[in-house]
């Protein structure tokens, strides 16, 4: 199933979907940005750096 960011936050609000702490800032077009902790790690591509 597909949701837009409406659908999500109200899924979210309305308790069929369930996103918890619910962050509606977190909401995307079609995703919500999940978070795993309090860091962010950002990757660098290591290549060409041999």
């Amino acid at each position: 199933m597909i949701l837009t960011s409406p659908e999500i936050t109200a899924a979210a609000l309305n308790g069929r979907l369930r996103i918890d702490p619910f962050d509606p800032e977190q909401v995307n077009p079609n995703n919500y940005d999940v978070r795993l902790g309090r860091h962010r790690v950002k990757r660098h591509s290591l290549r060409g750096t041999r």
